[in-house]
């Protein structure tokens, strides 16, 4: 019970930054709200639902023209509604979000340089990737395993994730 609790103040919290007049404090809730989410699961679902930020993130991508925040939002709720299993998931208040979005096409003023950007940065990442993965000694594969080479190949993940949206999203 007290975890519940806990989980409520840090989401009213979140609320509270999220319409802060700066953008950098927004961008940084949604930030927090996105680890949570990805780390705590269903309760976190819950209280985003019930504090009604869900309604708050449409609003801020509709009407601020800051990219980081806008691109960041929509991304979240994107994965999110994805991974709750859409319309018909445990909480369809996602995607009904992130649909709204998508009908309204606010995300996609940018989209030409968003697509340019997304496939420069996955194309780059990976090669870096590769070009550090050829320097590793096949006799020591343990130099693999490093801080530097695991941040590159999480990077690489998520940069994935990134063109995988593209492509589902550019149907």
């Amino acid at each position: 019970m007290n975890g519940l609790w806990q989980d409520r103040d840090v989401v009213k919290a979140i609320k509270k930054r999220l319409g802060s007049k700066s953008p950098n404090s927004e961008l940084f809730s949604v930030h927090l709200l996105e680890m949570l989410i990805n780390n705590i699961g269903e309760p976190v679902h819950k209280q985003v639902i019930d504090t009604g930020i869900l309604p708050i993130l449409v609003k801020i991508v509709k009407k601020k023209s800051d990219l980081p925040i806008r691109e960041k939002i929509f991304l979240l709720l994107d994965a999110a509604q994805t991974s709750l299993g859409g319309a018909s998931g445990r909480f369809p208040q996602y995607y009904s979000a992130h649909y709204e979005l998508v009908i309204v096409k606010k995300y996609f003023s940018k989209r030409a340089s968003i697509l340019c950007s997304i496939l420069q940065k996955a194309s780059t990442a990976l090669e870096v990737l590769r070009e550090v993965l050829d320097a590793v000694d096949s006799q020591h594969p343990e130099g693999a395993k490093d801080e530097f080479t695991l941040d590159l190949v999480e990077q690489c993940s998520f940069q994935k994730q990134r063109v995988i949206h593209l492509a589902i999203s550019s149907r």
